[in-house]
């Protein structure tokens, strides 16, 4: 399967592309560069930047990456977007638009994850060791020999709030009732929550 990143790679590779416009809409900034071929090298032609703009009142990242690709157009006299198209997708034949436009987000608050398992010196260290190299922060873990009840539990679950809930522990042909059992209480919390449920990822052992 080629991938987008494949695809960018060919065509700069034949000489498809000649204008790269990237943007990274981080917490307090989105920025902005321009990167053009010029003499057969690429170069950086312009950068910009402009507060980000997901907080209230605006709540809404596009309004500050479109003012930073506006300043990065006036810098170098041509258009990269506007209100009624967005982002101009493929350079025109009069100089408008990037061949490529790509976009990072580093900003906004970690995803928050609750792990549950069978065992909290194997499943849960495994667990919290996968999710140690994410964006994620770990806001709680249940786990079948904490000796909690099922109320507790659930009580746990939901006071968390999680994004996400990460299953963990469990072989093939080994320990099914403890790992039906987090799992009655994982579809327990969820039946129970408000709002927008979180996501489920069983993870295995």
């Amino acid at each position: 399967m080629v991938t987008a990143a494949d695809q960018v790679k060919s065509d700069a590779a034949q000489g498809n592309i000649l204008s790269i416009l990237a943007a990274d809409i981080g917490s307090v900034y989105t920025r902005a560069v321009l990167i053009d071929e010029v003499d057969g090298q690429f170069r950086l032609m312009a950068r910009a930047q402009a507060l980000t703009t997901a907080e209230p009142p605006i709540s809404d990242t596009s309004v500050g990456l479109g003012r930073v690709l506006t300043d990065i157009g006036t810098l170098v006299g041509r258009t990269f977007y506007t209100p009624s198209e967005g982002v101009l997708h493929g350079e025109r034949a009069d100089g408008e638009g990037a061949d490529v436009f790509v976009a990072t987000a580093s900003g906004g608050r970690p995803m928050k994850a609750l792990i549950v398992g069978l065992t909290p010196d194997i499943s849960l260290v495994s667990g919290r060791r996968a999710l140690a190299s994410t964006y994620i922060d770990v806001v709680g873990m249940v786990n079948y020999s904490d000796n909690r009840s099922t109320e507790e539990n659930v009580n746990l679950i939901l006071s968390q709030h999680p994004d996400l809930i990460v299953v963990v522990g469990g072989t093939d042909f080994g320990a099914l009732e403890p790992m039906k059992t987090m799992l009655r209480t994982v579809q327990l919390a969820l039946d129970l929550a408000h709002g927008h449920p979180p996501a489920i990822l069983y993870a295995g052992q």
